[in-house]
This record gives C-alpha cells, structure tokens and sequence, in this order.
C-alpha cells in the first residue's frame, strides 16, 4: 500500500548524490493497468516530493516501476519474469513544475512497458507489483568558467563548449546560437562572441546566471530556453513554456569544482544512441521521448 498520508520521520543520511528509496506498492493484488495505479499513487507521490523540495531546497528524483509478466513457452511452460521500467531523471527547483514531471515520468514508463511487449516476444502483463521513488539532494554550483566534456558527450558531435575564462559561458551560448559561427572556424573560441556581448540583456540578473532565473531572461531576450542537465543521462532542468518556433538549447555540466552552459547545436543527434532510428528525431523536450514524425510530437 502507499505510505500514510502523514509523515514519518526520516532518520535517513542524505549525501550528495545518494539516493534515497520511497516504495509506494500496488493497491490491488492483481492490477494490470498502469494508468489506474499511477492514479492510485499520484497523490502520495506529489506530497512526497513536495516534503522533500521543501526539506532540500532543490531535489533530482526518478521512479522505477517493477511488475510481473508471463508467457507461454512451445513446451506449453510458463515463464516469468520482474522487469523494472524506468522514468528519466528531473531536477525539482520550484514546486510548480512537479505536477508536469510526475506526469512525463508515467508517461516514459508507460512507453517503456509498451515498447517492451509489443517486440513480439510473447510477454503479457500478470501484475503491477510496486513503485520506487528515488530520491536525491542536487546541489547546483553556479555556472562559471570551461569545463571539458565527458567523452560520450564529445563524441556526440552536438553540443558547442565554448572556452570562456570569465562567469559569462550563458550569454556566450546565447550569442554562439544567435551568430551559428561554423565549427571549422573555431566556434568555441570567445573572440568571435565579445564584440557582441552587449546584445544580450540581462537586467538586474549577475554572471554567473543561475538556472533559476532563466525565465526572466527569455522575457527580456524574447527568446525561448531549454536547460538540460548530465548524469551518464540527459535530463530537463528547465524546459521553457513559450512556444516560439527558434528554441536554445543549453547543456549545463559540472565538475566537483564548478558548473558550466554549453549550447547545444543538435539536439537529435545527442541523445539519439536512445533511439534504433538513424533517422532525425522530433524530440519532447519534457520526457525526452522520440518521435519519427513532427505530427505524432504535435499531437501530445
């Protein structure tokens, strides 16, 4: 059963990184439909996060769905197994962008059961056995000079990081997305994007520019921003509510000295070793889930 609505004391260590398990178990010993035990424990889930956001002052959280299902062999046997389904990892800053998470991460593992029983294997659904929510303290350093990528990133061959020495790597990334300066002629280089700094706006908000603050930005740059952060994973940090067709797409990596904004040229081609398809990808930039088409992305 999910936990009682009132809180028990969590005696817990909470460390940088590690992350804290909250089990919410089927309320029915033979469910078999995900959208009615999402239902079920949605509202646990939301107080849960809300406790924890309010607790940490900021959280990253991913749920896990376990669940049991059968097939019948050519022998006429019956095999099962346990498969966990798995949402992508999100970073909570503000409490009013849970609800919209906790729906993108049922909507990936309701794709990711489906995609698993319909490769014609011969696996039905016989329960739902539980939910664990995974929970960590995230520690956002202020955005500030180069970092180098991560080799899986590199090799990607979609993201610009540009080699700044200052606090200033977000309006570089602004400028770099605005000028499309070629990669052949040093695009990373800072030379091209000083004699422009001045056209972007920045208000009474200081370099290193949190994340944070990325909405009143928009509003004064009229553009639209996506933030989207790194863990052996991409996942969204801030995904922006205009509607504006030219979208910046910004990285922001981090060491354990210090973070940094890099702009993402391709973002298909960056998380697209998640997907079969070689072609390019229409992605949803809230659950990250890949379409073939602009129409099916639309639709949702």
């Amino acid at each position: 059963m999910p936990p009682s609505k009132k809180r028990k004391p969590d005696n817990s260590v909470h460390a940088l990184n590690v992350f804290t398990i909250r089990t919410f178990d089927s309320m029915k010993d033979n469910e078999l439909d995900f959208l009615k035990f999402f239902d079920d424990v949605r509202p646990f889930i939301f107080e849960e996060l809300q406790l924890q956001l309010e607790e940490k002052k900021a959280i990253k959280w991913y749920a896990v769905v376990q669940a049991t299902l059968t097939r019948t062999t050519q022998e006429n046997d019956v095999e099962y197994i346990t498969p966990h389904f798995r949402s992508n990892c999100v970073v909570e800053l503000m409490e009013n962008t849970i609800a919209e998470h906790l729906e993108s991460a049922f909507k990936k593992i309701q794709n990711s059961f489906e995609e698993f029983t319909q490769r014609g294997s011969g696996w039905t659904l016989e329960k739902i056995l539980k939910l664990e929510l995974n929970i960590a303290k995230y520690q956002p350093l202020s955005p500030s000079n180069y970092i180098p990528l991560p080799k899986k990133l590199t090799d990607k061959k979609a993201i610009l990081n540009i080699k700044n020495e200052d606090q200033k790597c977000f309006v570089w990334c602004l400028l770099a997305h605005k000028l499309k300066i070629d990669y052949k002629k040093n695009a990373n280089s800072i030379h091209h994007y000083i004699p422009h700094e001045s056209e972007i706006k920045l208000g009474n908000v200081k370099c290193p520019v949190p994340v944070t603050n990325i909405s009143t930005l928009e509003k004064l740059n009229n553009v639209r921003i996506n933030v989207f952060g790194f863990e052996d994973e991409i996942f969204p940090l801030y995904v922006s509510s205009r509607e504006d067709l030219d979208c910046i797409n910004l990285l922001y990596i981090s060491n354990e000295e210090r973070q940094h904004y890099c702009l993402i040229r391709n973002f298909s081609r960056l998380i697209g070793d998640l997907s079969k398809h070689k072609s390019t990808a229409h992605i949803c930039y809230r659950c990250l889930h890949r379409f073939c088409r602009e129409t099916c992305y639309k639709s949702i």
